[in-house]
């Protein structure tokens, strides 16, 4: 008899061998353990490191960082915990739930992506339609506020730094200065 780690990357691979293109990871992820989390319970926790995966199936999070809720994820097939995975770090947020929700969950989340091409696309389909929100947003800055005097008007310098900023660490700038001059 199979042990339950075995039983579960069988079933991520089976899920995937089905899947023929670009799909979901909602999709993807069909057959795999879903855990539930009750309002106010944490899927992740920030300086932690869980190595696993997470996929929203229902319910509603968000990503809080120190006291500051930032992002909320309600899309089923969502993914949770990628980056603290793909990084090979702890997560830098935590993720809580704002009502009932449910996830996929994949487990050794590392082994699971080297060994699974569809899901590592999908994951990577979703970080580059983020990345590529976030882009036209800051772009969409830049072109605002490139006659301003002030720190909004050094955002093309600062896109320029991240477009070649290769390394693990960043310095921002809301770290660094507590009380910019906008």
């Amino acid at each position: 008899m199979p042990d339950q780690c075995s039983t579960r990357h069988h079933a991520l691979t089976a899920a995937t061998a089905t899947v023929t293109g670009v799909e979901e990871l909602l999709t993807l992820t069909a057959g795999l353990p879903e855990q539930s989390f009750a309002t106010g319970e944490a899927l992740v926790e920030q300086g932690e490191s869980s190595g696993h995966l997470y996929v929203l199936v229902e319910g509603r999070l968000v990503v809080r960082k120190g006291d500051e809720d930032f992002v909320f994820i309600d899309a089923p097939g969502a993914c949770v915990g990628e980056m603290s995975v793909l990084l090979g770090r702890a997560h830098t947020a935590s993720v809580i739930a704002l009502e009932p929700s449910r996830v996929r969950v994949i487990e050794d989340a590392h082994t699971a992506l080297d060994d699974n091409p569809s899901v590592l696309h999908a994951v990577a389909t979703l970080l580059a339609r983020r990345l590529d929100l976030i882009n036209q947003y800051v772009t969409d800055l830049q072109i605002q506020y490139r006659d301003v005097d002030g720190g909004l008007a050094m955002m093309g310098d600062v896109l320029r730094e991240l477009a070649s900023h290769h390394g693990d660490v960043a310095d921002p700038g809301s770290e660094r200065d507590p009380d910019p001059l906008y």
